[in-house]
């Protein structure tokens, strides 16, 4: 899996839907991941606990040290910079 430098919007057969970061999300919003910003280390790790390209995250929690979220069944807390690093599109 590559790392996205940058990613501007997101095609879904209209026009283009902005991507937004996971750390954005409101509770009990279910979003679809677009991409993961990062190095490959990052990019990678984040792909195993199941933040992929195309994955649907239901935002459990917010708060101003993080967000937890549930992706494939389990619930996760990333920090505020790694939800950062999770671009989303509203839906899934």
């Amino acid at each position: 899996m590559e790392a996205v430098r940058e990613k501007r919007g997101v095609r879904r057969g209209g026009p283009s839907v902005p991507a937004m970061p996971l750390s954005m999300a409101k509770v009990g919003e279910t979003v679809t991941v677009q991409a993961v910003k990062g190095g490959e280390r990052v990019v990678r790790h984040l792909a195993t606990l199941g933040f992929v390209e195309g994955a649907a995250v239901r935002v459990v929690g917010q708060a101003v040290s993080g967000t937890v979220a549930q992706v494939m069944g389990t619930r996760l807390a990333l920090d505020k910079a790694t939800a950062r690093r999770v671009l989303c599109a509203p839906g899934a």
